[in-house]
């Protein structure tokens, strides 16, 4: 295809924080402010995500290793390719005078040079109001309902609070609803929402030419066990929508666990296929994480083939009041608050922050499925599991004919939740997040203190040493947020040779593997990942690395964990551009779409 979609996503990216941030401060600050700003959030290189891990391991110590990345995404050539936008960069002359495309373009460069509020409702812009008319284009006469499917990651159930919170409220007041999906009751983890038949049957009763929808609580499942319950919930989900919805179409933006939860939705309801435009992974647990093998590995040496069930209620009768204690240890590995209770406790008690409410949610998720079924959730994240849906289902057999898959990965370092740099200080670092401060009253300053960060901070540290070149968003490396197809990497590079044993005497790889003249086992575990599948059964699918983002792999939160309201009403929010990111993207996808629709319709 002749767009180079990770160089355009990137200017827009860069575009949207300058017009939000940038034009807006003193005329003399502006070059400043803006060259902090990439630096703080915008990774960008021409060059494949693996050549920068490939580099980083030859590095003698990880201040080497950080410095190479720094280069590899910080280069001059690289700012140059994406600080001012010129489109004619990444979209060829015969795609630019497309009509369609000409004219969606035009309207995003008139509007390079406006600086925006950040509170400004995006689809209220002419900005919006171009990637409605973009996603309307069906390539005919008639025109198409599109609606962008956020699908958040592990423990999802269990947060009150959507991803990408802002662009959900833009979209959600846009249309006539709340901007926040109402939250019936709160008992511990166990949210009760509004119905989604109820909130998204309000405002315009007509279908629109694009919407964000956002499943939430119980309507996941356990998003801590098995990732084909979501899969099939989400699949529920989107066919039981209001009837204005019912021949909407479909893109469906997959976060850490929901990345291989959503691209399973089409193998799994070929029924959907048709209304399936692409998928978007964010921060995705593509290849697995090596945190659920680790997981599983300790567990094992615990558990001693015990379920997990039965070891809990053990333990509940012998020692109920440290049960807590006696198993969290075993999900040290993992992103769920509590699994880190004892050591966020002690901080909190010596701040003489009441624990009382953690002890509470804890017994919660330890007497209920969400640890009763973390070994099944644990199982399908890891790389062994990640890999084998890959190998079996990756191909033109699970996808129809010209479904895209954008891939986009953190970078992060602990300084980018320890102390971030600050939008609201045009790029200065902020103030450490994980340092108790203290206000004038004595009170604990809450809108600096972020429990999430503390969460990162004790969960992630081994991460970063584990992950090949420390390159890490705090849960999952770079490399297993990639697709099979764009891994140049050998198995045996992340698998064992146990994994690779099982994964070779897998019947349903077998015969992928023979289909591709994968013929031995030594080719199998040697041979470049984007290779093992051919490109003639593929073809169905276009996969693209977007690149990298500079941040953490809660940066698409405002905050996850908040302090209780009879503690405080303000809380730390994190410092990412969020609604830049998604206006850069929604802008991509609007653009995706008139282009797939001309190729569709034989125009070019």
């Amino acid at each position: 295809m002749s767009i180079d979609w990770k160089l355009l996503f990137h200017q827009l990216f860069a575009l949207e924080i300058k017009k939000e941030f940038v034009l807006g401060a003193p005329l003399e600050e502006q070059e400043d402010i803006y060259t902090r700003l990439l630096n703080g959030f915008v990774q960008y290189s021409p060059q494949p995500s693996g050549d920068v891990i490939e580099a980083a391991m030859q590095a003698a110590s990880p201040e080497e290793a950080y410095e190479i990345r720094t280069d590899f995404y910080e280069h001059p050539v690289c700012r140059a390719l994406i600080r001012d936008l010129d489109l004619s960069r990444c979209i060829d002359g015969e795609r630019r005078i497309v009509p369609c495309i000409a004219a969606y373009i035009k309207v995003i460069e008139e509007n390079a040079g406006r600086a925006i509020d950040t509170k400004e409702n995006f689809f209220e812009s002419p900005e919006g109001t171009n990637v409605f008319t973009a996603f309307a284009y069906d390539g005919a006469e008639n025109e198409q309902s599109v609606a962008l499917v956020m699908v958040p990651g592990y423990a999802a159930h269990t947060i009150a609070y959507a991803i990408f919170e802002e662009i959900v409220a833009d979209a959600n007041t846009f249309w006539g609803r709340p901007a926040e999906r109402p939250l019936l009751s709160a008992d511990g983890i166990e949210l009760d929402f509004e119905d989604s038949k109820i909130f998204y049957d309000r405002g315009v009763s007509e279908s629109v030419a694009f919407d964000i929808l956002h499943p939430a609580g119980t309507e996941l499942g356990n998003t801590t066990g098995h990732n084909r319950e979501t899969t099939d919930l989400v699949a529920q989900w989107v066919t039981q929508l209001p009837e204005k919805y019912v021949e909407t179409k479909f893109i469906f933006l997959g976060y850490s666990k929901g990345a291989p939860i959503v691209l399973d939705i089409v193998p799994h309801h070929p029924e959907l296929a048709e209304r399936v435009l692409g998928y978007v992974t964010h921060a995705g647990v593509l290849q697995g994480a090596h945190a659920a093998r680790a997981f599983l590995e300790q567990a094992e040496s615990v558990l001693r083939d015990v379920p997990m069930g039965e070891f809990v209620e053990r333990l509940r009768a012998e020692d109920p009041a440290s049960l807590a204690q006696v198993i969290s240890p075993l999900f040290s590995q993992l992103d769920m608050s509590w699994l880190s209770l004892p050591r966020v406790r002690a901080v909190f008690e010596n701040l003489g922050y009441d624990t009382s409410g953690y002890d509470e949610q804890a017994d919660r998720l330890l007497g209920g499925r969400e640890v009763r079924e973390l070994l099944d959730g644990a199982r399908d994240l890891s790389p062994l599991e990640c890999v084998r849906w890959s190998l079996s289902h990756f191909d033109n057999s699970s996808f129809p004919d010209s479904t895209y898959v954008f891939n986009l990965s953190g970078v992060a370092d602990v300084s980018d939740f320890t102390a971030p740099v600050s939008l609201a200080r045009g790029g200065e670092v902020g103030p450490s997040l994980v340092a108790p401060t203290f206000t004038e009253d004595g009170e604990v300053d809450w809108a600096n203190l972020s429990i999430d960060a503390l969460v990162l901070y004790f969960t992630s540290t081994a991460g970063f040493k584990n992950s090949p070149g420390g390159i890490f968003d705090a849960q999952v490396d770079l490399a297993s947020s990639k697709s099979l197809h764009l891994d140049t990497r050998p198995l045996g590079d992340s698998l064992t040779v146990d994994e690779l044993d099982t994964l070779w005497a897998d019947p349903g790889v077998c015969v992928a593997m023979e289909q591709n003249g994968i013929c031995s086992r030594e080719r199998f575990a040697t041979a470049p990942r984007s290779e093992l599948i051919g490109a003639r059964h593929r073809s169905n699918i276009d996969t693209v690395d977007l690149g990298e983002f500079r941040g953490h792999h809660w940066s698409l939160f405002r905050q996850a964990l908040r302090p209780p309201p009879e503690i405080s009403e303000v809380h730390a929010e994190w410092e990412f551009p969020r609604k830049a990111y998604m206006r850069a993207l929604v802008q991509l996808l609007a653009l995706r779409n008139l282009v797939d629709m001309q190729d569709g319709d034989n125009s070019l």
